[in-house]
């Protein structure tokens, strides 16, 4: 009875005792210049399964100003922009 109570104590406090690894730190990022982005935003379309294009301006419909589509999508009237702040301060002159 008392090696069934010590070890039922015993069991469950060296479980506690044992505590995973610390986690790890994570990997240190590091900024994207505008050639390097287009091509990882190219790889990422094509491995949704569907054909990236080349870039284009394109007029928006209600403005009427242009902006630059850095990767569109082939077959479609869709595509990506990497520069917000660049598009954004074409939209607002």
């Amino acid at each position: 009875m008392r090696n069934t109570l010590v070890s039922g104590l015993l069991l469950p406090l060296t479980l506690l005792a044992c505590d995973p690894p610390p986690a790890k730190a994570p990997n240190p990022t590091r900024t994207l210049d505008e050639r390097r982005a287009i091509e990882v935003i190219r790889k990422a379309v094509g491995s949704e399964g569907v054909r990236p294009a080349a870039g284009r301006d394109e007029k928006l419909t209600q403005s009427g100003k242009m902006i630059r589509v850095d990767v569109s999508i082939e077959g479609k009237n869709t595509g990506l922009c990497t520069s917000p702040t660049k598009t954004n301060r074409r939209l607002e002159a």
